[in-house]
């Protein structure tokens, strides 16, 4: 299980503006794929240092949700909502690569299933945005 929750949370997906200034579409998508681009990728290490810097770029995820939800809600509600979505699933699956980077390598049926969710939040988004990233 740890393989596997290891190697759904390196899978990367797209990603500023104050949260209440109005958010183009194009803008939140631009600064999501920034995220993406700087997300780990290629093949899992099991060291703390490889699961801080997932735990760093599910941060970056969290930012651009955090400052694009807001604005883009009048643009466009649903993509509103899955960038929401996506902060939620990221702030889940932090918890599981904290854990990891504690070294504690034991990983349950829920941690699979909160990395699960960040990837299909990030798969709607990658989707949304235009990426084949994910």
């Amino acid at each position: 299980m740890l393989i596997a929750v290891a190697t759904a949370l390196m899978l990367s997906g797209c990603g500023g503006a104050s949260p209440t200034s109005e958010v183009s579409l194009a803008d939140a998508c631009s600064q999501y794929k920034d995220a993406a681009a700087v997300y780990p990728n290629g093949d899992v290490e099991f060291t703390s240092k490889y699961f801080l810097s997932v735990e760093k770029g599910l941060d970056r995820y969290i930012a651009v949700a955090n400052r694009v939800t807001t604005g883009l809600k009048s643009v466009d509600a649903l993509a509103a909502s899955q960038f929401a979505e996506l902060r939620t699933r990221a702030e889940s699956a932090k918890i599981v690569a904290r854990r990891l980077v504690g070294g504690d390598l034991d990983v349950s049926d829920s941690d699979i299933e909160a990395v699960d969710a960040m990837r299909e939040a990030m798969a709607r988004l990658n989707e949304l945005c235009g990426s084949g990233k994910g």
